[in-house]
């Protein structure tokens, strides 16, 4: 059996390249033919191109044939570098099943020559029959590649720097030192439920607000504590006191706040009676879903910033407090989001032949809606947020936040980033400067 190393190397690294792409990282090859540039030629490619992460991919041509194992390599001293090896390495392992050599630190040309977290990535052995076996099946390149590849995915998705607290008060909480130095309004939701607040972005904008949490039947102490830091002399209440009680609110007067309330008898009505005070200068307004948060939270930033309303409709119907406000502000554009399942087919209609020109934007899922909205209206932005779409709080509270940087709110799953999130933020690299997580891990 023969097998050249560089041959192997080659094929792993073009396999390992399409599985980036198609996540949606931009790559850049030090070597996509049989041309090999010298060590140091390839670390200048890396460092002109300021590359996030350098991945160099080798099999070990040692000359023992008992030589095995599959080690991961780093420069010494360098925690980055460290991490993002420890991630392959585990990644790698888990998908080729040879024996694992561990991680290491080297001085090798690659590891410290490159400007940014760099590792050096031994699969397995030419030398040894039984690797070289290994090596020559697809199979087992293909899953080389891959290892490599959820190592480094790994990597990138959990050293973002993160907004975050040891709860969703706290992570508001966070949210609102990130932005304001003081504010002399703020806003304050219902933390574990989220229909009142689901149109509060654009009004707290109005007012640049941060958008704080509260418990129903008392002020979380960590929010009191940030309203004194803010020095705030008014608060607004999100919903009836069936969501924040009137205990809240005296606590709050008791402050020496200045305290309102803005509520319905339902979130149709809420949601409405909030788009009353926002106004609508550009006769636009929004419609989503009153029954699930993703949709509401993706557009947040964008409303905010355009101080457009956001309405709360049902799947299939229009709430007559939605007819009434629509036509007193004079809408003439809508936009909805989400796919029928969420507002239907049926609701696009009516708003049709009432003059509402409605558009759509949805994806197949939240996640690919989140990224359709922050495609659409955000092209070209310096500064993204991430946060998880399988809860609320936390991109709630960003969205005024968000507004304030003009950036969208791009929603995620927990353990992984989704496909479109990420060709948006590949396809907005050149100009991102930061892409923030909010909340914990």
């Amino acid at each position: 059996l023969k097998l050249w190393e560089s041959d192997a190397n080659l094929d792993i690294s073009l396999q390992l390249r399409s599985l980036v792409e198609n996540a949606g990282y931009g790559t850049i090859m030090t070597r996509d033919t049989d041309v090999y540039p010298t060590l140091t030629e390839r670390c200048n490619i890396a460092n002109n191109a300021n590359a996030t992460i350098f991945v160099s991919v080798h099999n070990n041509a040692y000359t023992s044939p008992a030589a095995n194992g599959t080690k991961t390599y780093y420069y010494p001293g360098s925690t980055s570098g460290a991490l993002l090896a420890t991630y392959i390495q585990d990644e790698l392992i888990k998908q080729i099943s040879t024996y694992d050599s561990g991680v290491k630190s080297a001085s090798f040309t690659v590891l410290n020559g490159t400007n940014m977290p760099a590792v050096l990535v031994e699969g397995a052995f030419v030398s040894n029959p039984n690797e070289v076996k290994l090596l020559l099946s697809p199979a087992f390149r293909q899953k080389m590649a891959q290892g490599i590849f959820n190592g480094l995915d790994k990597y990138l998705l959990t050293t973002l720097p993160r907004i975050a607290g040891s709860n969703r008060y706290e992570t508001a909480v966070c949210l609102s030192k990130e932005g304001w130095e003081s504010a002399s309004t703020v806003i304050l939701a219902r933390g574990d439920d989220f229909p009142d607040a689901l149109a509060g972005a654009p009004l707290a904008f109005k007012h640049d607000a941060p958008m704080l949490l509260t418990g129903s039947s008392s002020l979380n102490s960590k929010t009191s504590d940030e309203i004194k830091r803010l020095k705030a002399a008014r608060c607004i209440i999100l919903g009836g006191t069936g969501a924040i009680s009137a205990a809240v609110e005296s606590q709050l007067k008791n402050m020496g706040l200045t305290v309102e309330r803005i509520a319905g008898k339902n979130r149709f009505e809420t949601a409405s009676t909030i788009a009353k005070r926002v106004g609508s200068a550009s006769k636009s307004a929004i419609i989503v879903s009153g029954f699930n948060f993703p949709d509401a939270l993706s557009i947040s930033s964008y409303a905010a910033n355009f101080q457009i309303p956001i309405f709360l409709v049902s799947q299939n119907d229009v709430p007559s407090d939605v007819e009434t406000m629509l036509s007193s502000l004079g809408i003439t554009n809508t936009i909805i989001v989400g796919g029928v399942g969420m507002v239907s087919q049926g609701v696009e209609n009516w708003l049709k032949e009432k003059g509402y020109n409605p558009t759509r934007v949805s994806g197949s899922d939240r996640y690919e809606t989140s990224a359709c909205i922050a495609g659409k209206y955000f092209s070209a932005p310096t500064n993204a947020y991430v946060a998880t779409g399988g809860d609320f709080p936390d991109a709630l509270s960003a969205a005024c936040l968000a507004a304030k940087m003009e950036a969208p709110v791009i929603l995620t799953k927990r353990e992984t980033l989704p496909s479109g999130a990420k060709g948006y933020i590949s396809g907005c690299a050149s100009g991102l400067k930061e892409v923030k997580l909010l909340g914990g891990n």
